[in-house]
């Protein structure tokens, strides 16, 4: 699968293991990925007020967003290399039976190109989740393609909801900022890399 479309799919599963990359579908015109991180210190984003909430989404919109993307390590630090430009606009806040999420609109700039797209970022059992829905066109998400985003998220489901531990610190706002920037920026580099890779599978044929 990942040959016939001019892909190294040994790299490529790699950088979804560096990136904790664990679903990716797409269509060609629009991709899914949902990316996991482990964290402590926070169970649930549900267990925090909608106003508490909010105050993340301030601070993410006044926050340096190369600086935090300087704050990878490893080699996740290598894989955002090739990011040029970032920002996420969280706007929504979505409450579903089993969790809470912050929506919002990202792009990133990388080679020359821009990757624009919406997210659904949350926490669950402790696990720091980014559901990313980006566009492969170049172009804004359609209203068609933010529909069905919307109706893919009503069929999330979780096997269990772990009790909320007592925590000894409220919630890590910077470290939140962090997590979900830069899930969202792994998140889409799987879907640059197959939108590069297709591009020049066609000027090839082209050529």
């Amino acid at each position: 699968v990942f040959s016939s479309y001019g892909l190294d799919g040994s790299a490529m599963l790699e950088q979804w293991k560096t990136g904790g990359v664990f679903i990716d579908a797409l269509d060609f015109s629009m991709e899914c990925t949902v990316v996991h991180n482990q964290k402590g210190g926070i169970t649930h984003l549900s267990q925090y007020t909608d106003e508490e909430i909010r105050n993340i989404m301030d601070d993410l919109s006044s926050s340096d967003m190369m600086e935090i993307l300087d704050s990878a390590e490893g080699e996740q630090k290598e894989l955002l290399e090739q990011v040029e430009d970032i920002s996420i606009d969280y706007r929504e806040i979505v409450h579903k039976e089993q969790a809470t999420y912050m929506v919002g609109d990202s792009m990133m700039k990388a080679g020359g190109q821009i990757l624009l797209g919406r997210q659904y970022y949350t926490v669950v059992n402790g696990n720091y989740i980014a559901f990313n829905f980006n566009s492969l066109t170049e172009e804004p998400l359609t209203e068609e393609q933010k529909l069905q985003a919307a109706a893919i998220m009503n069929t999330v489901e979780f096997g269990h909801l772990d009790d909320v531990k007592p925590a000894k610190f409220r919630l890590n706002w910077e470290q939140l900022i962090k997590d979900g920037l830069i899930g969202a920026v792994i998140g889409g580099a799987a879907g640059v890399w197959l939108w590069f890779s297709n591009k020049k599978k066609r000027q090839n044929k082209r050529n």
